[in-house]
């Protein structure tokens, strides 16, 4: 289902639920078709740091006392 079909799937419910982030559920005023809301805490984020050679080489290392 397209998302931009979601709150009137809720609140015609011809879907039952969905699953997004909780700035998503609010920007998108989900809960004014949905009445409950699960906190599963299954979320994985990753964040992933990319340096080059060049940029990693010339950065200072902290000073050792």
């Amino acid at each position: 289902m397209a998302f931009g079909e979601l709150y009137s799937a809720l609140e015609t419910r011809t879907v039952d639920g969905q699953e997004n982030p909780y700035t998503v559920i609010l920007s998108n005023k989900f809960s004014e078709v949905q009445k409950y809301v699960s906190a599963t805490n299954h979320t994985f984020t990753e964040n992933i740091i990319l340096v080059s050679k060049i940029s990693g080489t010339s950065c200072r290392r902290p000073s050792r006392r």
